[in-house]
């Protein structure tokens, strides 16, 4: 009986109470700090999914696009090889011809031809608002592309301030003498399409060129889209190490937030699909 009640009085005692009170506490948060990693770790695995889900999605969105682009550029250069040269400025089945191409994509770009003497004419009728200067040859020396399609910068109609996206292919053996078919695609219309998808609130989806030139973006704040979409992190660090990934953005200096990023570097086009989520 005497010893069952010294016993009792050392587990009665303050220090041994505090003492077994800290270690349950300890491993209380140590299952409450495990559960929150593990739902955390999870969380990031669920995101990541889902946004390399909507990259893939978005990547074969933007590659029929342009497909369509190539084979309309394909098909203009085919019908100005079998015409004499210079006849299309005032053949009315050209215009026929590009119309009928327009209207199968919902009217999402117009057809210019960079003529051998160096102007421009537009095949839709409309004047062209970029100067040939800027037309020229020159105008896709620094144009994201190669062998295949070369995609410049979005310039800018100087009346409605509408952006276009210069497309054109690598001139063939039987057309470099001949007029260049460009495509002029609406910026807007990749927009939009963009902006129907993107993660809200506070998500991007940027289409790039593989050089960083921002082509189209879907954002709330469209200046801070393009300096987190072609960021030194992402063409720097990641791009060249994975033609496709799920990273986390995360600059030091703290200039922008950390962001989830899933990217995919187009292996057919000269373009990078990039979609942003908060982190």
């Amino acid at each position: 009986m005497e010893r069952k009640s010294i016993r009792g009085e050392e587990w009665a005692r303050p220090r041994t109470v505090v003492v077994l009170t800290l270690l349950l506490l300890a491993a209380l948060w140590s299952v409450v700090i495990v559960s929150m990693v593990v739902a955390r770790r999870d969380s990031i695995a669920a995101t990541g999914g889902a946004l390399q889900q909507l990259t893939h999605a978005l990547e074969e969105q933007t590659r029929q696009q342009f497909r369509l682009l190539d084979t309309v550029l394909v098909a203009t250069d085919h019908w100005l090889q079998e015409r004499p040269l210079g006849s299309t400025r005032n053949d009315p089945s050209f215009r026929h011809f590009i119309d009928g191409l327009r209207a199968s994509s919902g009217d999402s770009f117009d057809i210019w031809l960079l003529t051998a003497d160096g102007s421009t004419f537009a095949a839709t009728g409309k004047e062209p608002w970029i100067p040939a200067q800027l037309a020229s040859s020159d105008r896709f020396a620094h144009a994201s592309g190669g062998a295949g399609l070369s995609i410049g910068p979005p310039v800018a109609d100087p009346t409605t301030s509408a952006l276009r996206l210069p497309v054109t292919r690598a001139a063939s053996r039987a057309s470099r003498h001949r007029d260049t078919p460009v495509a002029m695609l609406a910026v807007e219309t990749l927009r939009r399409s963009y902006d129907a998808q993107r993660p809200r609130p506070g998500g991007v989806i940027a289409l790039l060129g593989r050089d960083g030139t921002v082509l189209a973006e879907a954002a709330d704040d469209r200046q801070h889209a393009r300096s987190l979409a072609k960021g030194a992190l992402l063409f720097g660090q990641h791009l060249p190490q994975q033609s496709r990934a799920f990273v986390l953005l995360d600059e030091d200096g703290g200039e922008h937030p950390r962001m989830f990023a899933s990217y995919s570097s187009l292996p057919d086009f000269p373009l990078v699909v990039v979609v942003l989520e908060d982190y």
